[in-house]
């Protein structure tokens, strides 16, 4: 049975949210504190599973508290409270893995429900030993650098722009990839100012970047190969912000503006570690005789999808990016929080390949262009008249 520890001053919310799991189809065992020192000690003599806090409390925040308890009690997963459904301290804490979520209040029954069903269901797709077992086998396996660690702490602690941008500008293979990239046709910008592109492309972008930029560099890619992923990933992000603007007549949150650039990065670290192998899966999938997925599981035993999620698991990257990931092949099988953003991923993926090599194209999943209310003449359209903003 599951725990869950609800940190809360206002003991009224406590017993709607203990009333509101109790009709869900799981049973849960919940705690209550209404300060962070009790929160701790409950912490310190139960197994939780789930931390749920309020962003105020009487002796301290919210995003203190899951600070420490992301320090002592790392298993445990991490939600936020707030008033607000796009609070902006909660999203930032969201964005450096302080909480995989934010629950608005007064609670909605089944949306409360639902959330963190969602949440055990993801962390128990990623709770693989096997998956464990081959990926600490690995030859070569990147690790999060340092520089994405020291920003996400300057970006914890709210530093001012220049602080982060003086980081960045340490790195100068990293400076030219962010200048490249917002002075494409796409990003409409013109500069030479690392601060400026910082700017333009937001912070979860840069720091998304980076992280990209070092599992190529670590696993030592050469600069051919380097390039068409390179290029698959940044053109089906491009992609993704474009069916959002375009065809679903929204902007892209924040938090997922990075979801296409990280989807395919269980691919990159496979056909690192299995250079001959991954060669006769991508003749298998050229042939027609398999999909890309199949093929995997049957030389390798793992799928890209699973390899990816779990490393950006471990990483502590945004559950939203997590299940592009591990669904953007099969979007369904995501929870309903992600489901539009797989979805998506898995159209900006397809249209990605087939404008740079349909050989590699996976299959469509056609229900995926009704789940988001537009038609697949919308995206192929999109994809054909942007085709040269999206491979720049």
């Amino acid at each position: 049975m599951k725990a869950i520890l609800i940190v809360e001053e206002n003991l009224k919310s406590f017993q709607l949210a203990q009333k509101s799991l109790n009709t869900g189809v799981e049973n849960y065992i919940l705690y209550h504190a209404a300060t962070g020192e009790q929160a701790l000690d409950m912490m310190h003599m139960n197994k939780i599973n789930l931390v749920i806090t309020d962003i105020t409390l009487p002796d301290t925040t919210g995003p203190k508290l899951l600070k420490i308890i992301r320090t002592r009690y790392p298993s445990a997963m991490r939600l936020l409270m707030s008033d607000k459904d796009k609070d902006e301290h909660a999203l930032q804490c969201i964005e450096t893995n302080l909480a995989r979520m934010n629950i608005q209040k007064p609670f909605n029954q089944n949306t409360l429900v639902s959330n963190i069903e969602d949440m055990f269901k993801l962390q128990e797709a990623l709770s693989n030993d096997n998956i464990l077992f081959m990926i600490n086998s690995l030859d070569r396996l990147p690790a999060l650098p340092s520089i994405y660690a020291e920003i996400n702490e300057l970006i914890e602690d709210e530093a001012d722009i220049s602080l982060i941008t003086g980081e960045i500008e340490k790195d100068h293979t990293l400076c030219l990839r962010l200048l490249r990239l917002v002075n494409s046709t796409f990003y409409g910008v013109k500069t030479a100012s690392v601060k400026t592109a910082i700017l333009n492309l937001g912070l979860v972008n840069i720091k998304n970047i980076i992280l990209l930029e070092n599992i190529f560099e670590t696993l030592g890619f050469q600069h051919s190969d380097k390039e068409i992923l390179w290029k698959h990933a940044s053109s089906t992000n491009k992609l993704l912000v474009e069916i959002y603007k375009s065809l679903l007549k929204k902007p892209l949150s924040n938090l997922s503006l990075s979801a296409g650039l990280l989807h395919d990065i269980g691919k990159i670290v496979l056909i690192k570690n299995f250079p001959r192998t991954y060669e006769e899966v991508m003749k298998r999938v050229k042939n027609g005789g398999k999909d890309l997925r199949t093929a995997e599981k049957e030389q390798i035993k793992y799928c890209h999808e699973e390899v990816g999620a779990y490393l950006l698991n471990w990483w502590g990257i945004p559950n939203p990016i997590i299940e592009t990931a591990l669904f953007h092949h099969n979007p369904f099988a995501s929870t309903e929080l992600n489901r539009e953003l797989v979805c998506a991923v898995h159209l900006a993926d397809h249209y990605s390949w087939m404008l740079l090599d349909p050989s590699y194209s996976a299959p469509l999943v056609e229900e995926a262009f009704s789940f988001l209310g537009i038609t697949e003449a919308q995206c192929e359209d999109l994809a054909i008249k942007n085709k040269k903003e999206f491979l720049s």
